[in-house]
């Protein structure tokens, strides 16, 4: 304690007089006084020849309290203080050789002593500074182990940190109450203790193959992974892992975040979309009834009219019977061309799940013609294609780009009811970006520039009795598939929609 108090008294006076330069010269002058005032006291007792180690301290003391240049001063005031007053007391300076070569020795011993003072004062101001950074970075240390503390007890993700060799350094809260372990359970074993077959056998050698190339495949990204609870139930996560290397020691921070809820929203999204495009079938196909009535009843008349012609026929005698079976072979045309029909009403209206298959587009907007274009004729339509053999492969769920295309075909076709020159242009081309291009070009009466900009949002229409909703879902499903939909205003008559769809293994 009392060291304490005179390095706290010590401090006090270094302090007091750095603040001011006349201070250390006042103090350097006042030490000097001091040391002769001493000298002169014990001159009863003293000769001469020991009067340069009292000043000798006083001029040590002055370095060590006010620095260098005070220290010279007092050691200068002391060689002059001892020359004229105490060797040859004469009030004069005296140059007597014996005097001037204790003199020099003096300057040469305080001189020593002043840099032995400056160094042992640089030292303990050093060994201070030291000692204040180590306690700043202690208290630093403590503070961001205390965030750390915090951040891992409040974070809303799950974070596991693993060494080099897979072993769990920290276990967060939330990892707590995600895996059910508590982090004095896991702490110190191999992070494969969460994992389910066959994830954990695989994981040493991932993290050995990690040590021994380098190469990452799962660091600094994010992926799907399924991790194992306590209670042996299993469930998706999303896991992003980061690296750290403190020393040349690596330490791995895996957080964590649990899927279940968000793939259960997605399913049921998935579900209530599928309802919605299934309606959005079958309200199609009531509007389209009477048009798939007189389409059915073509090849229906056809095949009666044949049977009866050929049961004539063969009334005749059996030299008709080649003729008879002419015509039989026309029956069964018309019913597969009835056939035919009904199955592509079947795959339309169906309510199934999302199926995607590599398809060519051709072929696609040919089934949906089908379907789309059935009254065109008694329309007064004229539908023209064009195919392109260059356009790429499509992967696709079919059924739901058909919907597509059957409801811009149907809203064509009723556009151009209020106008005279009724023209329906089907074009499949390839476009920028290897994606193929379905064209659907009207002659009808165009777009309203009030409509124009929104025509894409739900319940907008231009229909009197629409709800605005058929453009919207063919966005989404087109937004499903990376592909877009877009209108152009024709030069002459009418506007153009077009889909544009990537081409397979390029749709990612």
């Amino acid at each position: 304690m009392f060291r304490n108090s005179q390095q706290a008294t010590f401090q006090r006076i270094s302090v007091w007089v750095s603040a001011s330069p006349v201070r250390a010269y006042g103090l350097a002058v006042l030490i000097t006084l001091t040391a002769y005032l001493v000298r002169v006291g014990l001159a009863h007792s003293l000769d001469a020849r020991p009067t340069f180690s009292i000043f000798s301290f006083g001029v040590l003391a002055t370095a060590v309290l006010c620095g260098v240049r005070p220290a010279i001063l007092a050691m200068v005031l002391s060689a002059v203080v001892v020359n004229v007053f105490i060797l040859e007391p004469t009030g004069t300076l005296s140059f007597n050789p014996r005097d001037l070569v204790d003199i020099v020795l003096f300057v040469i011993i305080a001189s020593g002593m002043i840099g032995l003072a400056r160094l042992a004062t640089a030292a303990a101001e050093h060994a201070e500074t030291a000692l204040v950074r180590q306690r700043q970075l202690g208290d630093r240390l403590q503070a961001e182990e205390a965030t750390q503390r915090a951040i891992l007890a409040t974070i809303p993700d799950a974070m596991v940190v693993i060494d080099a060799k897979g072993v769990i350094q920290s276990f967060s809260s939330a990892a707590e109450t995600l895996f059910g372990y508590a982090a004095a359970e896991v702490c110190g074993k191999n992070v494969k203790m969460l994992m389910p077959q066959p994830f954990r056998e695989e994981h040493d050698g991932y993290i050995e193959r990690f040590r021994r190339t380098g190469e990452a495949r799962i660091i600094g990204r994010g992926r799907r992974v399924t991790a194992l609870k306590k209670d042996g139930t299993t469930f998706p996560m999303d896991l992003a892992v980061g690296e750290a290397n403190v020393a040349g020691s690596r330490t791995f921070v895996g957080f964590i975040r649990d899927l279940t809820a968000k793939l259960e929203s997605e399913r049921h999204l998935q579900s209530l979309q599928s309802e919605l495009l299934h309606a959005s079938r079958l309200n199609a196909m009531g509007e389209m009834s009477a048009a798939l009535a007189h389409e059915l009843n073509q090849p229906l008349t056809a095949i009666a009219n044949y049977a009866k012609a050929a049961r004539r026929t063969l009334s005749l005698g059996a030299e008709k019977i080649e003729d008879a079976q002419s015509m039989m072979d026309k029956t069964a045309a018309q019913a597969i061309r009835a056939g035919e029909i009904i199955k592509r009403l079947r795959e339309f209206v169906e309510h199934r799940e999302v199926t995607r298959t590599i398809e060519t587009p051709a072929k696609v907007v040919e089934e949906a013609m089908a379907l789309g274009v059935v009254d065109a004729a008694e329309s007064g339509v004229r539908v023209k294609t064009q195919f392109d053999d260059a356009t790429p492969q499509i992967y696709i769920d079919k059924v739901q780009i058909q919907q597509v295309l059957v409801n811009l075909m149907r809203n064509a076709i009723e556009a151009m009811q209020s106008v005279e020159v009724r023209d329906l242009s089907i074009t499949v081309s390839l476009a920028e970006g290897n994606a193929a291009e379905i064209a659907i070009c009207d002659t009808g009466p165009g777009l309203a520039p009030e409509v124009a900009g929104r025509l894409f949002q739900p319940f907008v229409t231009t229909k009197k009795s629409g709800m605005g909703v058929g453009l919207s879902i063919c966005q989404s499903i087109l937004q499903a598939h990376n592909g877009r939909i877009w209108v152009t205003t024709n030069a002459g008559a009418g506007i153009t929609f077009h889909v544009s769809l990537p081409a397979a293994g390029t749709e990612a």
